[in-house]
């Protein structure tokens, strides 16, 4: 009876053991297959955001290169010779410093020996020499600012400089410049030396009232004969005030330009309705041909530059496709490894467990 029930109790005891084995291994199983999945769905996550990424940089890339193009086609050149600063250590040149303006004019007392002169040229590589800023002697000086672009092309700015204990005596500005019948541009003032009027009639000559400050200054007119508004030149008229001492000067000028004719629709209907012009057929087709022509020419180009822009765009849609395969292809490859080892687990726990059922049955039968 002893036996038996120690028989019964060891028993009971194998199939404890069994049963808390096969639980244990399926606690095990069931967390590695957890890990595993929860790797799976990082590397789906993280091939995603790659494959996000890649859609961005594709993106930014064509945004890049798109803003480079238009970079491309807007380059702004600076103008060789000009400078973009010109300025003393003094105040009181004129006029003010416009790039385009190569004649100044400043007056300083009998103190000053040297004058420092501020020169930069809107080109970086062009070369500025400056000449005649020091010891400055009594009378007239001239500074000359010298820019040398890298094809050896050189133009000058001058500062003519009035050295002088008397500035009434120096004095050559204007006290009132006018010109019969026209108004200049900007209105007059002392200090600006640079005009311009309208002319829309052909006109020979100007009627110019120059007036200086002090009555003891010379005042003469250029070029105010043969005014040409049909030349190709610019017609410019110059009157140059020389100052009582006799050798300070100024320069005024007025640009006379050709009036632009305003409502260009309504002139061209006023001459097509007038009967002294007769329009001949030729010429209207000669016009019809040419803005056809002109269209043709304008309708190919556009057509060219579209054809090119779908190039590009089926090249970027090719690499873009590309990568989001390979992307793809990579995420096909995770799944196949992690279903193969949940794979070999599971024949692993299914091979264990039929071991502890044999090794119970024989140790039952015994």
């Amino acid at each position: 009876m002893k036996q038996k029930i120690n028989l019964i109790t060891e028993n009971i005891k194998i199939k404890t053991i069994i049963i808390v084995t096969v639980i244990i291994i399926t606690l095990i199983a069931f967390a590695i297959v957890l890990k595993l999945t929860n790797l799976t769905k990082i590397n789906l996550i993280e091939a995603s955001k790659q494959i996000n990424i890649s859609k961005e940089v594709s993106s930014t890339i064509n945004m890049v290169s798109n803003q480079e193009y238009k970079d491309a086609n807007t380059v702004t050149v600076a103008n060789e010779n000009n400078l973009s600063i010109l300025r003393l250590n003094r105040a009181g040149m004129l006029p003010d410093f416009n790039p385009n303006i190569k004649e100044y004019y400043i007056i300083v007392g009998e103190e000053i020996n040297n004058l420092e002169v501020t020169a930069v040229p809107e080109n970086e590589d062009d070369k500025v020499v400056i000449e005649g800023n020091n010891n400055l002697k009594n009378g007239l000086n001239t500074i000359t600012v010298r820019v040398t672009s890298k094809n050896n092309i050189s133009e000058e700015y001058k500062i003519y400089v009035t050295k002088t204990s008397n500035r009434e005596e120096a004095n050559a500005s204007l006290e009132n410049l006018a010109v019969e019948g026209y108004t200049l541009s900007p209105n007059f003032q002392s200090q600006v030396l640079n005009y311009k009027i309208d002319v829309s009639e052909n006109i020979d000559k100007l009627n110019i009232l120059a007036i200086p400050e002090n009555y003891d200054a010379k005042v003469e007119v250029k070029g105010n004969v043969n005014i040409n508004l049909n030349s190709q030149k610019e017609n410019i008229v110059t009157v140059i005030v020389t100052a009582p001492n006799g050798i300070t000067f100024q320069k005024y000028q007025i640009a006379i330009n050709k009036k632009q004719q305003e409502n260009i629709s309504n002139d061209k209907t006023d001459i097509l309705n007038s009967s002294n012009i007769i329009w001949s057929e030729n010429n209207i087709n000669s016009e019809m041909n040419n803005i056809l022509s002109s269209s043709n020419i304008n309708i190919q180009n556009s057509l060219n530059e579209n054809e090119e822009n779908n190039k590009i765009e089926a090249e970027r849609l090719s690499n873009y496709k590309e990568i989001e395969l390979s992307q793809k292809q990579k995420l096909e490859i995770i799944i196949k490894q992690n279903s193969i080892t949940i794979l070999g687990i599971l024949v692993s726990i299914s091979v264990l467990g039929i071991v502890v059922i044999l090794l119970y049955r024989k140790k039952k039968q015994k």
